[in-house]
C-alpha cells in the first residue's frame, strides 16, 4: 500500500511538471499572437509582407528591417518578423 506521503508527493511533481508545459505552451502561443498582430497591423495592403515603406509607419520597425530580412528580398514575411523578435527578446 503506498502512504499519503507518497501520494502528495507524486501529486506535488506531476502537478509542477504539467503546470509549467501549460505555462511554456501558454507563453508560446502568446508570442505568436503578438507577431501575428504586429505583423498584420503592418502589412497595410494585406499582400502578406511588410515592405520597406510599411515598415516606416511601426516604430522601431525600419531601424532593424535589414538586419530582419534575412533573404535579402526587400520586404519582411511574417517569419522574418517573428525571428527577428524571438532574437531581440533573448539578447
Amino acid at each position: 500500500m503506498i502512504n499519503a506521503n507518497a501520494v502528495s508527493f507524486i501529486a506535488l511533481i506531476f502537478g509542477v511538471t504539467f503546470g509549467a508545459g501549460y505555462s511554456v505552451a501558454a507563453e508560446t502561443v502568446q508570442k505568436e499572437t503578438e507577431v501575428s498582430v504586429s505583423f498584420q497591423k503592418a502589412d497595410l495592403n494585406s499582400d502578406g509582407s511588410i515592405s520597406r515603406e510599411e515598415a516606416r509607419v511601426k516604430p522601431g520597425l525600419s531601424e532593424y528591417f535589414d538586419a530582419a530580412d534575412t533573404n535579402g528580398d526587400g520586404v519582411l514575411d511574417a517569419a522574418e518578423l517573428k525571428a527577428r523578435k524571438d532574437g531581440a527578446k533573448t539578447h
